[in-house]
């Protein structure tokens, strides 16, 4: 079971960050699913979690170093300044985290704000506008390089059936490791593959080419894979992205 609990002691001011962000770790907690269970209106993967409670400590330890030893049990949301804010968000950058990475972690210290609203934690409320603070953005993704046919052919070569199903699906389907970690028997056929995702909306659906579909069907049928299951696992039989 993932574990969300913040320590608080019996010295910790009422509303205080790290009372506030227990309680939103806790409901955040609440919310985790199973991780091969359908998506479900109101619920969050385990990975969701784990990095909402990084970025929610990060913060947490932020704090920490830049106002004092248990400033955390000390300030509430409420005398958060927008300078404290802004400089949190620099030393994102600074550290080197990507744009993405940036935005997730922003966006947990707005949660977390959002979260000292509620009734008992004194219905706080920031004394300046959110929207107003300057924003600092992460490095940008970097251009990645494309194997040449001469590599793909040597890769190809020297695969066996599963690395061959694996490699025409990403060639001929545009899929990323996210995208074969996460295809599953029933969601591809001779016909079609489905892997659209309600939240985001990206285009995995369309016709399935024969040729991956040839791969494809010749290794369910080896591996046994029934309806439901992932296609392809680890060779130890994990799920090929872990949330480690």
């Amino acid at each position: 079971m993932i574990q969300s609990t913040i320590t608080v002691s019996d010295e910790t001011r009422p509303g205080s960050l790290i009372e506030v962000a227990d309680s939103l770790l806790n409901y955040e907690q609440s919310r985790v699913r199973d991780a091969d269970a359908p998506r479900e209106r109101g619920k969050i993967h385990p990975d969701v979690f784990r990095y909402r409670r990084y970025y929610t400590r990060k913060f947490l330890q932020h704090i920490n170093t830049t106002c004092g030893h248990s400033a955390v049990a000390r300030l509430r949301v409420d005398d958060l300044t927008m300078q404290q804010v802004e400089q949190y968000n620099r030393s994102l950058v600074d550290s080197g985290l990507s744009a993405s990475a940036i935005k997730h972690a922003m966006q947990s210290v707005r949660q977390l704000i959002i979260r000292s609203g509620r009734p008992e934690h004194g219905q706080q409320f920031l004394r300046w506008n959110w929207d107003s603070r300057d924003l600092y953005h992460g490095r940008a993704k970097k251009v990645r390089r494309l194997p040449t046919i001469d590599q793909l052919q040597r890769l190809l070569s020297a695969s066996d059936l599963r690395g061959r199903a694996m490699i025409w699906t990403a060639i001929e389907l545009g899929f990323g490791a996210t995208d074969l970690g996460a295809l599953r028997v029933g969601q591809i056929d001779h016909q079609s593959y489905d892997l659209r995702r309600g939240k985001t909306g990206n285009e995995r659906y369309g016709d399935t080419p024969p040729l991956v579909w040839t791969y494809l069907d010749r290794y369910i049928q080896n591996s046994d894979r029934v309806g439901g299951e992932l296609i392809f696992r680890s060779q130890s039989g994990l799920p090929l992205m872990s949330g480690v």
